[in-house]
């Protein structure tokens, strides 16, 4: 063996890592998913295969999070990666930073050439925007039937604004039928002119699921629709080109119908505002009047001879409405005091606690009876059993089976004889069998 320099394994592996990482700083890469794991981590690790090989890949958590799908075994993707070697094991991998499906690359391509075409026809001008009308009371909606979107608009329109009416456009949202189902039902709510608004609306999706508001036929349709429309298309973070030729752009759905509709409760307090305004104004300016006519009046007044008496008219007329202005301010006071009074009487009212004891009473009596008949129950089973214990001990029992019980009597009463030395020849007793009794008497012993 030569005295050429040594390496460790670990140095070997380091210095090829070093190679790699000069001379793949970043490639693309495109192949099918196999094997894929989902740590708890959030790291993702699978196999990138084609036909003739296959490479091993690792997607950490920070990179895997910007992923707009949910990739699966068999997917066929595009990937941005750096070619890294994993020093522990010697082996070398993809560590990649994005991923996309394959072909979603040429189809974004063909997208934004078309948006930059119909921008430049104007399409997406903002002199051809039409302003939203201010109270709308026929408010269409062009979506699916069945969808979500039609909800969330149906249920904020009711919210905001009720005195609207609602007319529906139904058409399909996804799938290749998509485009010309949105045409149709464009040009149709554009030959009705009903609607003083429309809303062209789609619950959340993926990428694909939104590419029909992305189709050149459904964007020229929306530019060329004589009626203000809004595009509420997917969720917040969704952009479709519609969104650029629509008049005004929502985020969701239910933004869009708020974009379509005033707030009648803030308009009703506006109302109430400048109601009250006008009031006010009203107000002062007939006590200008009044002032203007009282000077024109006193004047006149003093011009004629029963000038004193109209003047304690006055006095006695002003008099009379302070009078009866206090007499209304102590009525209201008294009239509040009494309804303050007749609610604290009614927070003491026994009503509700004579209903709860009420109750309570109802509910032990339902206790009690259940509880006297499971008594009465358990007695009656007590009762059974000592009839039966006693049954069995009877001596009346003996007497069935053939015996007798002898008495003898006695002057102090009958006498049950157990030995013959209780008896002598002579004496009477009694024999006592199962059916009755019979008197005997001794004659021997």
């Amino acid at each position: 063996m030569s005295t050429s320099l040594v390496y460790t394994v670990a140095e070997i592996n380091q210095q090829v890592r070093t190679l790699l990482l000069e001379n793949f700083s970043e490639v693309i890469v495109r192949g099918e998913i196999s094997g894929l794991k989902q740590y708890a981590s959030g790291h993702w690790y699978f196999t990138l295969k084609d036909p003739d090989s296959e490479i091993r890949c690792a997607m950490f958590r920070n990179r895997n999070q910007r992923v707009s799908f949910v990739p699966q075994d068999g997917d066929a993707v595009r990937v941005r990666a750096r070619v890294d070697l994993y020093v522990q094991r010697g082996s070398y991998q993809l560590v990649i930073e994005d991923m996309e499906p394959e072909g979603r690359g040429e189809l974004l391509r063909r997208l934004e050439e078309l948006k930059a075409r119909l921008r430049d026809e104007g399409l997406f001008d903002l002199q051809r925007k039409q302003a939203l009308p201010p109270y709308p009371m026929m408010i269409g909606v062009i979506t699916s039937a069945d969808g979500a979107a039609l909800r969330d608009v149906a249920r904020t329109l009711r919210r905001r604004w009720p005195v609207a009416r609602l007319c529906v456009y139904p058409s399909r949202v996804q799938g290749e039928e998509a485009p010309a189902s949105l045409v149709e039902a464009l040009a149709l709510a554009s030959r009705d002119n009903r609607c003083d608004v429309l809303i062209l609306a789609r619950g959340g999706g993926s990428f694909e699921d939104l590419l029909a508001f992305s189709d050149e036929t459904v964007v020229r349709a929306v530019a060329a629709c004589p009626i203000p429309l809004i595009s509420g298309i997917g969720h917040e973070t969704d952009t479709s080109l519609v969104d650029f030729a629509a008049d005004v752009r929502a985020a969701t759905p239910t933004a869009a119908a708020e974009q379509a509709s005033p707030d009648a409760t803030a308009l009703k307090r506006q109302g109430l505002r400048l109601l009250g305004r006008l009031h006010s104004f009203l107000g002062l300016r007939l006590k200008q009047v009044h002032r203007e006519l009282d000077t024109q009046d006193h004047r006149l007044e003093l011009a004629h001879p029963a000038a004193r008496i109209r003047g304690h008219q006055q006095r006695l007329d002003e008099t009379s409405e302070r009078l009866v202005q206090m007499l209304h301010q102590r009525m209201e006071r008294r009239q509040h005091q009494l309804a303050l009074s007749h609610r604290r009487l009614l927070a003491c009212s026994p009503k509700p606690r004579l209903a709860r004891l009420e109750q309570a009473v109802q509910q032990c009596r339902w206790r009690i009876n259940a509880a006297t008949q499971n008594l009465h129950q358990t007695l009656r089973t007590r009762l059974e059993q000592a009839s039966g214990t006693l049954e069995a001990v009877s001596p009346l029992r003996t007497l069935e089976r053939g015996y007798a019980i002898a008495t003898l009597k006695t002057p102090s009463g009958p006498e049950l004889i157990r030995k013959t030395g209780q008896t002598r020849v002579g004496d009477t007793f009694d024999l006592q069998v199962s059916d009755g009794s019979i008197s005997a008497e001794v004659t021997e012993t």
